[in-house]
Order: C-alpha cells, then structure tokens, then sequence
C-alpha cells in the first residue's frame, strides 16, 4: 500500500490512502518524511512471525 504525505499540522500528519479517504496519525511516525512523499506501508512477515512465536511461548509458560 502507498500513501501520500498530504501536509504536517501541528503534531499531526495527514496521510492520503489510495482510496482516496485521508487518515491523521502522529508526527512523530513520519517526522523524517516531508509533505509530498510518497510512503509505502508493509507487512513485515518475518517479524510478525517471530512476534507471535514469542507471546506463545510466553502464554504457554503463563498458564502451564
């Protein structure tokens, strides 16, 4: 997915999604970005992977 950086407003972001539709997050998220970027977004699968192994093996030693 890619979004534009529409503008900085305040301590906030306003994003253009490919839909069209806008979101605001925080500006810290993209404070290295400058308006007019263009922003692809990721999932990252390995990471995400390894993330949920380890809160299962958490839980499991939890609630054994």
């Amino acid at each position: 997915m890619q979004v534009i950086l529409e503008r900085f407003e305040n301590n906030q972001a306003i994003l253009e999604l490919e839909s069209g539709n806008h979101v605001v997050i925080p500006k810290i998220l993209v404070e290295t970005f400058e308006e007019g970027d263009i922003i692809d977004i990721i999932k990252n699968e390995e990471e995400t992977k390894k993330c949920k192994e380890d809160v299962e093996s958490i839980m499991n030693r939890l609630f054994q």
